[in-house]
């Protein structure tokens, strides 16, 4: 394959592999999936990764901007399965950019304008609980490995899926989310509570998990720099 074929299908691929990226990314036709944050679904985009890299190693470019697509590729994917390699997506945790905002944040760019877009929409939410159980498995496996973000992280975190699901005096955030399709005619209203309801429950049991299971084995220092 040539330079330009490996990439097309490097983004194909990991698309298909990571939805919640390829929405972010505006990449159609996975928005009614989430992505598998379980240590199986890692090693799924982790050997997309390498056999892209692999391949592009390998294509011989035929002009200078080829040789630098090659040369971003290789640096890019590269630095992606060394990552991989080192374990760190399974320990990712933080307030900013980590699979439990994502989660959360990929609703925020779906279409939300008719009523195929709200069904699409409670196609995705169905699948929350799942997809922050898959979170959970990776976390638990790189504790064990001594991987576990600081403290202070893990506390933030706890308090922000805490927010997203309603507990308290607040409304959750899927709750408030899907509220808005009320006035759409034909919206599965019915779906769309019901996997609001299951999401909040789910993000409240994260928090609980973060607390119970994680909390304990956390470093105070926090991380910097290298």
């Amino acid at each position: 394959m040539g330079v330009d074929e490996i990439c097309d299908r490097f983004v194909e691929d990991y698309a298909a592999a990571d939805p919640v990226t390829a929405t972010m990314f505006g990449i159609a036709g996975h928005d009614d999936r989430l992505t598998d944050y379980s240590p199986a679904g890692h090693d799924i985009r982790a050997r997309i990764a390498r056999n892209a890299l692999h391949a592009m190693l390998a294509a011989q470019p035929t002009d200078d901007g080829e040789r630098v697509a090659k040369a971003v590729f290789t640096e890019r994917v590269g630095l992606d399965v060394e990552i991989h390699d080192a374990g760190l997506p399974l320990a990712a945790l933080n307030v900013i950019e980590s699979p439990v905002q994502h989660i959360r944040m990929v609703f925020d760019v779906m279409a939300a304008e008719t009523a195929e877009d709200w069904a699409v929409i409670a196609e995705r939410l169905a699948g929350v609980p799942e997809a922050l159980a898959g979170l959970r498995a990776s976390l638990l496996v790189a504790a064990e490995r001594g991987q576990v973000s600081a403290l202070r992280q893990i506390i933030k975190v706890a308090e922000q899926a805490d927010t997203w699901a309603g507990s308290g005096a607040n409304t959750g955030f899927f709750t408030t989310f899907v509220a808005a399709a009320e006035g759409v005619e034909g919206a599965p209203l019915a779906r769309l509570r019901q996997g609001a309801h299951a999401a909040e429950q789910a993000y409240a049991a994260l928090a609980e998990f973060l607390r119970a299971d994680l909390m304990a084995s956390a470093p105070a220092k926090d991380a910097v720099g290298e």
